[in-house]
């Protein structure tokens, strides 16, 4: 019997490379996506990916406008695995895959840090052992590049630092 995991699947092309991680390390895959009505795009990613790698099931959970702050990356991530758990108890699942890493927005200890503390929490409330499996989180960028490429996925390019500051002035 094939061991289940919950995958977030957010449908941008990390989540969808963890998602494919998991299924090669012979894990029956349950997708879990946010319907967030200003992403609809990364839905349709998502279902379109799901149908692709054939998860076992793809749950979606609808979420309004003002659920969740776009600008906190770790908030979402808080929220999608709040429900993971849930749903990994229900399925008898004893694992989660999330395709977090570190990036612009978190350093690697900061991440570290925040996965702890989560782990921590599901240890403490969670009725069976779950645990929270992030395989992009100590890959470089040459690494899950190379990664994706198994896979025939494209990730995007990094943000330079003159671009960034450039795009933090406009949006902020």
């Amino acid at each position: 019997m094939q061991r289940k995991a919950v995958v977030l699947l957010s449908g941008g092309v990390h989540s969808s490379l963890c998602l494919h991680l998991a299924r090669s390390q012979g894990y029956m895959p349950y997708a879990l996506s946010l319907d967030i009505p200003k992403r609809s795009f990364q839905l349709e990613s998502a279902q379109q990916v799901a149908q692709e790698v054939v998860v076992a099931e793809h749950q979606v959970v609808a979420m309004n406008e003002n659920s969740l702050s776009e600008s906190k990356e770790l908030t979402y991530y808080s929220s999608l695995l709040s429900f993971a758990v849930n749903w990994a108890q229900t399925l008898s699942a004893q694992d989660i895959f999330i395709g977090i890493h570190p990036g612009e927005a978190h350093s690697l200890e900061f991440m570290m840090e925040w996965l702890q503390s989560y782990q921590e929490l599901v240890n403490l409330t969670a009725t069976t052992g779950i645990r929270i499996q992030t395989p992009l989180l100590f890959m470089s960028d040459k690494k899950r590049a190379q990664t994706a490429k198994q896979f025939d996925l494209t990730l995007p390019m990094s943000i330079q630092p003159k671009k960034k500051k450039f795009m933090e002035r406009i949006f902020s």
